[in-house]
């Protein structure tokens, strides 16, 4: 039997650096190659600068029975994250469109991403 623990830190490892949201997609690949079944999440990090309620796009990874993976750490706090954007909330994503497209990019095409890595994927997949 596979520990999970064990092996989402050794994922976690072969993925640092990369763009948030092709860590994901690319962790979930990892992940799939042991065994578990995970799929990325997009939600909104909700936090306040200046006592002005913000929230930006935030990525995880979750499996059917909900647990989750957040492998983009944040120092921000307060900070919550939901699955929609709250009422009365700003998003940021807009100071940042370059970002965002590049997440758009991903999660509507996780096989360019996969493609992209492949090598990664070759190395440390369970075999």
């Amino acid at each position: 039997m596979v520990n999970l623990q064990q092996t989402v830190e050794k994922c976690m490892v072969a993925t640092i650096g990369i763009f948030p949201s092709d860590r994901c997609i690319l962790l979930c690949e990892l992940l799939k190659s042991y065994g578990f079944s995970y799929s990325v999440k997009r939600g909104y990090l909700n936090t306040e600068v200046h006592s002005v309620p913000v929230c930006c796009t935030y990525l995880w990874i979750e499996n059917e029975n909900g647990d989750t993976i957040k492998p983009i750490k944040c120092s921000i706090h307060p900070q919550v994250i939901t699955e929609r954007m709250m009422s009365g909330v700003r998003c940021i994503d807009d100071k940042e469109p370059i970002v965002l497209e590049q997440i758009n990019s991903a999660l509507l095409n996780p096989k360019a991403v996969k493609k992209k890595y492949t090598k990664l994927l070759t190395t440390h997949c369970n075999k």
